[in-house]
Formats: C-alpha cells, structure tokens, sequence
C-alpha cells in the first residue's frame, strides 16, 4: 500500500509507458482496498452506495487521464438536475 501510495503522490502511478493507466472503477476498487483497514463498515458501505449511484454511471470505464474538467462539470450538472438542488448545495 505505501508503494500505492508513493506512486500516486509522485505522478508515477499515470506514466504511460511504465503501467497501464486505471479507469476510474480500477482506481476505486485500489483506493478502497487501500482504506478498508482504516474506515468503519458503515463509512465503506455508505461510500461505496454512493460511488456506485453517483461515479460508478459515468465514470466507471473512463481512464483517469481521459477525465477533463468540461467531464466533471457535466456530472455535476446532472447530479443537480436529477436532486433538483442549487449549485451552492
């Protein structure tokens, strides 16, 4: 895990060449791993609901260095029209 860990924070983790680049399920399922021994059942169990209702649709299959801002801005947009919530929810 500090390997993980150490590759994430030094970009290492995303070079192209050296290892493939995760989608965003195969970072969360590395990142869940990493914190299960950290966190409560019911902190994972809550975390995990809501990355399968809220990530899991639109970015599951994505790799994460396909994600763009204009990606993450559009997700937001739709997670506020489907709750009907202001922007400053």
């Amino acid at each position: 895990m500090p390997e993980i860990q150490y590759k994430l924070n030094s970009g290492e983790f995303f070079n192209k060449e050296k290892e493939k680049i995760p989608t965003v399920g195969e970072f969360a399922k590395i990142s869940f791993d990493i914190h299960k021994g950290h966190r409560k059942e019911s902190s994972l169990n809550r975390m995990n609901s809501a990355y399968n209702k809220h990530i899991v649709p639109y970015f599951a299959d994505i790799r994460m260095d396909k994600i763009k801002p204009s990606h993450v801005s559009t997700w937001q947009n739709t997670l506020l029209e489907k709750a009907k919530l202001s922007p400053k929810s």
